[in-house]
């Protein structure tokens, strides 16, 4: 399954930083990443078993540094997603 996750960052910085070095684990995957000009916004699609399993991830890393919005991706109503290679 596909999961959306909007960052809306506080701290641009430490998010980089913490974007640069975070190892992922290898039932997921990320395979698009998108910010804005002014960082203050990166919206990631992940590919993991559940959308629990990607906040699980995320929250620890993250705290203090954005605010993390979830949501399954319906491939349905969507056009440009990758092809799927998480089981």
């Amino acid at each position: 399954m596909f999961v959306s996750v909007i960052h809306r960052i506080s701290d641009p910085e430490r998010f980089s930083e913490m974007a640069n070095s975070a190892t992922i684990p290898q039932d997921l995957r990320l395979p698009q990443v998108i910010s804005a000009a002014d960082r203050s916004t990166t919206v990631c699609l992940w590919e993991a078993p559940s959308v629990a399993r990607v906040r699980d991830f995320l929250e620890p890393l993250t705290a203090g540094i954005c605010v993390n919005e979830y949501a399954e991706v319906d491939p349905s109503l969507s056009m440009g997603l990758p092809a799927a290679t998480v089981a």
